[in-house]
């Protein structure tokens, strides 16, 4: 790189130039490029769409890696069909930036209870006090903040979808971060939430409400506070594929919620593409110790998959509540109801939480008309159910 160094002559207004400067020197230096080799695989065929808030460039940089986001106006938020969408992200304080989207908000919240996949980057304190997010939470004043930006960082849910696909995530992925970790970590949340991550300052206690998910309905909630807005233009390779796996987060989903089904007698003969349909339709639901799932002589509307958790079935003998059984993961619940259309014939209680898959009773039949193999392996189900009985 050239650099021209020019003199004036004393007197003359205004800074030297090549054609009027009395003395001209070049000062050469190595002209420097930096060139940063990242290896991410992305999900394929899916629609994103963003809603911007302080200037970064996120969107700009993820283009090179032909990730286009469609950006939403404060009228595609109040009248577009959001659930054309595959993933929506929020960008850094659009809450408290954009009144368009606060007014939107709930819209936000039933696109994710509908099935989509909301990714909300760090907001001030504003965005506590809003119900903007699915369930409570609350910062810490002043707000939780990794100022370090090599702090180590913990993955303290390594089983989680978002460190597996379509990238494979590791601490090294955190590695060579500039500027900082994050800001506005959560400081408390609903346990319906999952904490991904912990980090700290030197001589802090870890946080871990810098990347937190929820299930919300039929679909996914993600806030993350880790400063993507940095990392990304800078060129950190952990970052982008870190990101990546966010994006695909709702394919990923579907892709487990399938394999669960195939394990289960109900949908083993289903094909992928028949398994992938059926997860779809499917709503996760959270329940404490203690909660009532569904009632007894309640007519059922809904068919229940055990996830994760135990429920206990009960039935009422002479005013007496007695246990009749204890179901675990994978056992399905409220089919006969459902079928026939009749009032359930015991009461169902969460042991301890418990996370369900629901699908809706007029749903789970039409999956059976569809599917003639499946409706022979619910009634060989029922059948083996009375012979117990």
């Amino acid at each position: 790189m050239v650099r021209p160094v020019r003199m004036g002559a004393p007197g003359m207004p205004g800074p030297p130039t090549a054609s009027n400067c009395i003395k001209e020197a070049n000062i050469i230096s190595p002209a420097e490029i930096k060139v940063s080799v990242i290896r991410t695989a992305w999900a394929s065929a899916q629609n994103c769409a963003y809603v911007s808030g302080v200037k970064e460039e996120i969107r700009e940089t993820l283009r090179r890696f032909d990730v286009s986001f469609r950006e939403l106006s404060d009228d595609d938020l109040a009248y577009s069909d959001l659930r054309s969408y595959d993933v929506i992200v929020v960008g850094p304080n659009a809450y408290l930036l954009r009144e368009g989207l606060r007014n939107n908000a709930k819209r936000l919240l039933d696109y994710v209870h509908s099935g989509g996949t909301l990714i909300v980057q760090y907001q001030g304190y504003g965005y506590q006090n809003g119900q903007f997010a699915p369930f409570p939470f609350r910062y810490n004043q002043p707000h939780d903040r990794i100022t370090n930006e090599s702090s180590k960082v913990t993955i303290s849910d390594p089983d989680h979808l978002v460190f597996h696909f379509p990238n494979k995530i590791a601490e090294a992925d955190f590695d060579g971060w500039v500027y900082d970790r994050g800001m506005y970590f959560f400081g408390d949340w609903d346990k319906r939430y999952r904490s991904l991550m912990e980090c700290a300052d030197s001589g802090e206690e870890a946080k871990g409400g810098g990347l937190l998910n929820c299930q919300f309905g039929r679909g996914h909630f993600i806030y993350v506070a880790y400063s993507f807005f940095r990392q990304l233009p800078a060129g950190v390779a952990g970052a982008f594929r870190l990101f990546a796996n966010l994006l695909a987060l709702p394919s990923a989903r579907l892709h487990e919620r399938a394999e669960f089904l195939k394990q289960l007698d109900l949908f083993a003969t289903c094909e992928e593409e028949q398994l992938i349909a059926a997860a779809r339709l499917m709503s996760e639901s959270w329940y404490p110790d203690g909660a009532v799932i569904c009632q007894a002589k309640d007519v059922g509307t809904e068919l229940y998959l055990i996830y994760n958790g135990i429920v206990d079935v009960i039935k009422t003998d002479g005013g007496v509540k007695k246990i009749i059984a204890s179901l675990e993961r994978g056992a399905c619940v409220g089919e006969m109801a459902v079928i026939g259309n009749v009032p359930r014939t015991a009461t169902v209680v969460a042991r301890g939480d418990v996370e369900l898959l629901v699908i809706r009773g007029d749903q789970f039949k039409d999956l059976l008309k569809a599917n003639s193999q499946m409706a022979i392996s619910l009634l060989e189900t029922l059948v083996k159910r009375l012979t117990q009985a």
